[in-house]
């Protein structure tokens, strides 16, 4: 999320699982602490039928958890997939 707040990103969406908000906004808050206000983007919550945006990064690490076709079709299309925990 650091890399997002430096290229001017408004909004942050979160998928909403309820079992984790205030995890989410703790995490959110920790993180956005050192951008000057003026700077933060917001963060909301949606669930994934709100914003349809949302289910690429589930795509995303459901081809690349498993060392199959997926997986190689995304390295082949160069697409470069980094986890960062911020937990």
């Amino acid at each position: 999320m650091a890399h997002a707040c430096t290229t001017a990103v408004s909004r942050v969406v979160f998928e909403r699982d309820d079992a984790n908000l205030d995890r989410d906004r703790r995490t959110a808050s920790r993180i956005l602490k050192p951008i000057p206000e003026s700077q933060r983007p917001t963060f909301v919550h949606l669930r994934a039928h709100e914003e349809p945006l949302l289910w690429i990064p589930d795509l995303v690490v459901g081809a690349w958890s498993k060392p199959t076709t997926w997986r190689r079709a995304l390295e082949e299309r160069g697409i470069c997939v980094e986890v960062h925990t911020l937990a």
